[in-house]
């Protein structure tokens, strides 16, 4: 499930709803436009955390605070993202997801639901 997300509201991308992704999943070469757009500054980098993959593996990831970001009418402040390998997914996970009594996929109407 595929929907748009407005980034510290300079940048909007599409995002893959990702339950599994602990934190916002941004791929480096995106994230270091951001940085060239001043979208993220070097204020906005947290430090660095290891994070466990689909396939049992780890890595070591940088991890930053996007300071407002928004799904259709739903806005939040300070998410964890985390810098992903270059040339992967743009993933919506639960740093995001997780700030929400609960949300699920309407498959009929092709919305995600945020409450």
């Amino acid at each position: 499930f595929v929907l748009p997300v407005l980034i510290n509201n300079a940048i909007r991308l599409s995002f893959v709803v990702d339950s599994g992704a602990a934190d916002v999943s941004i791929p480096e070469d995106v994230f270091k436009t951001l940085l060239r757009t001043n979208t993220i500054s070097d204020a906005d980098i947290i430090g660095q955390k290891t994070y466990q993959l689909a396939d049992g593996s780890t890595s070591l990831q940088t991890t930053f605070r996007v300071r407002v970001l928004k799904v259709g009418g739903r806005e939040l402040e300070n998410v964890t993202a985390s810098v992903a390998p270059e040339k992967g997914s743009l993933l919506l996970g639960q740093s995001f997801l997780g700030r929400f009594k609960s949300w699920s996929v309407d498959n009929e109407r092709h919305v995600l639901l945020l409450n």
